[in-house]
């Protein structure tokens, strides 16, 4: 057993030597059966008191993780059912009486209670969205942030192969999401199917934002993209902020090399968020090198947003989890 105690920590030692061995339980370096070191063999082998060892395993006894038959030894349990619920129905009852002490009242108790549960769900009990947005460029990053910050499973599509389709590949998804503009599209082409569709809003980060009113308006401005709908969204916001006023696209794939001819003809350069094509990265070295200004261009769901996600989803796990 290599477990390791951290005498900087405000954790007890036995709950570390607890903690530890839950989980080497949990990831099955430990078997059930598997007979275990004494108490002092334990303490020898650790360099803790053997008091400290004894409150593990004590610890441990009464989680249900391990067992001690009489004349044989102590043994991983492998977490039998009985002992566990045991476990968990004394930690209940301190829980209670803690709430008492603390005088909260019932409305609170159960928010606590639908949050912890909320936030620990299993992949196969999480939310199924589906975010559907025009641009490739767009729909990663939006899936990053959701799945980030709401424990919901989000796949992504492209609105115009949805629109074409007039279908999901796959609607067995507890809700749909797409932005403020494309709601009416999505909702014309999907709304006769029994789906709920969300909207939301995108906004431009504020870090982008600070580095768009460093550019004069009459800087010329090169756009590297991957889809034709997120070129047309940045030039509406350079068009609309009055800067940049000349303005030329570049497909990242396959037009790297026409840019590279014409690199000094700008003075800013404007990305995709986190993109990291090896090619693309050494273009833009080079645009460093020669004092072009370098924009990530990024664009991410507001606070609201990301909270209506959070309680569309939590009302729909709820729901199902009570039918």
């Amino acid at each position: 057993m290599n477990f390791h105690i951290d005498s900087q920590q405000n954790k007890p030692i036995y709950k570390q030597i607890t903690e530890q061995f839950d989980r080497a339980i949990q990831e099955g370096t430990l078997k059930p059966g598997q007979r275990l070191p004494t108490d002092r063999e334990l303490s020898i082998q650790m360099g803790i008191s053997r008091g400290t060892a004894k409150a593990a395993y004590e610890e441990l006894t009464r989680m249900g993780k391990i067992q001690k038959t009489q004349g044989k030894g102590t043994f991983i349990a492998g977490g039998t059912k009985g002992n566990e619920n045991k476990y968990i129905e004394e930690m209940l009852k301190k829980l209670f009486d803690k709430i008492e002490l603390v005088d909260m009242i019932e409305e609170e108790v159960d928010q606590i209670a639908r949050d912890c549960i909320w936030q620990n769900l299993k992949n196969e009990e999480k939310i199924k969205i589906a975010w559907v947005d025009c641009s490739l460029e767009l729909l990663q990053e939006t899936k990053k942030q959701i799945e980030k910050n709401v424990p919901v499973e989000v796949t992504t599509y492209v609105l115009d192969e949805v629109m074409e389709a007039k279908s999901l590949p796959d609607e067995r998804y507890d809700f749909v999401a797409t932005t403020l503009r494309h709601y009416p599209d999505l909702v014309n082409c999907l709304g006769k199917r029994p789906m709920v569709i969300e909207r939301v809003s995108l906004r431009i980060a504020d870090e982008t934002l600070k580095e768009f009113v460093k550019i004069e308006n009459t800087n010329k401005a090169a756009i590297f993209y991957k889809s034709t709908p997120f070129l047309k969204l940045i030039q509406d916001h350079l068009d609309e902020f009055g800067i940049a006023t000349q303005q030329e696209g570049y497909a990242i794939e396959n037009e790297m090399e026409a840019f590279i001819e014409k690199i000094e003809a700008y003075q800013c350069v404007i990305v995709p968020f986190n993109e990291t094509q090896e090619h693309l990265m050494t273009v833009l070295e080079r645009c460093k090198e020669r004092g072009i200004t370098v924009i990530e261009f990024k664009y991410h769901l507001d606070k609201g947003s990301l909270h209506h996600l959070e309680e569309r989803a939590m009302t729909c796990w709820f729901e199902k989890a009570l039918q």
